[in-house]
C-alpha cells in the first residue's frame, strides 16, 4: 500500500547475495505510476528490463539513479550503452562520473601547474591540499643541518622514536654541490625526554 501511495520512492540498500534483483517487476508494478524512483543502491539489485518496461508503460514515472547494471567500474568507456541511462525520464550518473574527459583534463592541467610551481619556487603549492590538519598547540620545529648522506635522517628518526616524538611535518633541502642539507622537522613530543 505504501508504494502505491508514495510520490517518491528511494532505495538505499547494500548488495548481498540474498537481495540479488530485489527491485523486480512485481515491486515496480506496486509503485504509483506518477512517482519518482531514486536509486543509490548497486544497480544489480534492480531488474533494468522491468524498470524500462515501467518507464515505457507509465509516461509520468521518473527515475533518478547513480548506478547501472553494466556501468564501467573505474575507467571511461566509450562503449557504455544502457537503455535506462539513455531514457528521457531517467536522470543519473554512473558511480565513476568523475572519470570524464573534462575531469581528466583538469587533473592533467593541475598536475602540470603544481610541477611548474615547485620548479619555480622549490615549494609544494598547498592551495588544493584538502584535509590538512590545523596547526596544533605545543608543536616544536627543529632545523637540523646535516651531511647529505644515507642514514643521517634515519638516525634522527630513530632518536625521535626512542624519545617518543611524532614527526608531524618534514621538509629537507639539499644545498649546492649536494654535500650539505637542512631538514626542518615539526615534532609533537616532550623535549625533556631528549
Amino acid at each position: 500500500m505504501l508504494l502505491a501511495t508514495s510520490d517518491i520512492v528511494t532505495i538505499h540498500t547494500a548488495f548481498t547475495k540474498q537481495n540479488d534483483v530485489d527491485i523486480d517487476a512485481d515491486f515496480l508494478n506496486m509503485i504509483n505510476p506518477y512517482a519518482t524512483l531514486i536509486n543509490t543502491s548497486p544497480g544489480i539489485i534492480v531488474d533494468e528490463e522491468a524498470l524500462h518496461a515501467k518507464l515505457e508503460a507509465c509516461p509520468d514515472f521518473w527515475v533518478g539513479t547513480d548506478v547501472y547494471n553494466n556501468e564501467p567500474k573505474n575507467l571511461i568507456s566509450e562503449n557504455f550503452i544502457n537503455k535506462i541511462a539513455n531514457h528521457p525520464r531517467v536522470y543519473g550518473t554512473h558511480r565513476c562520473a568523475g572519470f570524464t574527459q573534462q575531469s581528466e583534463d583538469a587533473v592533467r592541467h593541475e598536475t602540470v601547474r603544481l610541477i611548474k610551481h615547485f620548479n619555480k619556487t622549490g615549494y609544494v603549492d598547498k592551495t588544493n591540499w584538502i584535509n590538512q590538519a590545523k596547526p596544533k598547540e605545543g608543536l616544536i620545529s627543529l632545523q637540523i643541518r646535516h651531511l647529505d648522506k644515507v642514514g643521517i635522517l634515519a638516525h634522527c628518526f630513530q632518536t625521535f622514536a626512542i624519545a617518543g616524538w611524532n614527526v608531524e611535518e618534514l621538509e629537507n633541502k639539499v644545498f649546492n654541490e649536494r654535500q650539505a642539507a637542512v631538514a626542518t622537522i615539526t615534532i609533537d613530543g616532550d623535549l625533556s625526554k631528549a
